[in-house]
């Protein structure tokens, strides 16, 4: 068990099929948890990775919560009553949950391991996009079409995916929280091709 912030490009015999297995695992877990009105920040120091036998992984732990979002109104539709958190943690509103998700997981982790596994050639990156693409419409085609899948999916696959702009909280006169900004999404249909 290691954080996918520690995964080496030597850890990975075959990068296609790790990166496979690894989607597959990670986007059916958040999107599914989104789903029910949990928005994890899943980056590589949050996800611990076990992997097995074969090297590829098998099983995912998330290790922190002090930075997930919970959406009382989601949870309620899903016949879950909220948890007493601080009021921090709380929001309704999907582009904070959608940026605190996937912001995390593609823009940082899914960005992070393609720039490992990829070193710089262009072709191959656009192929391990593809395969995250691939996983995360299976991930998001096995829930249940409800108005926040359907408004999930929408922001999974849009144009530009929100990302966190450290630079931007580390300066004087920050705003306090989190400060975002959007880059071109690679599971955009227009941008994967």
């Amino acid at each position: 068990m290691l954080p996918v912030a520690a995964v080496t490009r030597a850890m990975a015999y075959d990068p296609a099929a790790w990166l496979a297995a690894f989607a597959r695992l990670a986007l059916a877990d958040t999107l599914g948890m989104l789903a029910l009105g949990v928005a994890l920040e899943a980056h590589g120091q949050n996800l611990l990775v076990a992997l097995g036998g074969d090297g590829l992984p098998y099983r995912l732990i998330y290790r922190d919560l002090a930075d997930v979002r919970i959406s009382p109104a989601r949870l309620a539709r899903n016949g879950i009553e909220p948890p007493p958190v601080s009021a921090r943690l709380l929001s309704d509103d999907p582009a904070v949950l959608h940026a605190k998700l996937f912001g995390s997981l593609v823009g940082t982790t899914f960005g992070s391991l393609i720039a490992l596994f990829g070193r710089r050639d262009r072709v191959v990156e656009r192929r391990l996009w593809a395969i995250v693409a691939a996983a995360a419409r299976e991930a998001s085609g096995a829930l249940p079409d409800t108005r926040d899948v359907r408004a999930d999916r929408e922001a999974l696959f849009a144009e530009r995916i929100p990302v966190k702009a450290h630079l931007v909280a580390r300066l004087d006169g920050a705003p306090p929280g989190d400060s975002w900004t959007g880059l071109p999404n690679f599971l955009s249909v227009r941008q994967g091709s």
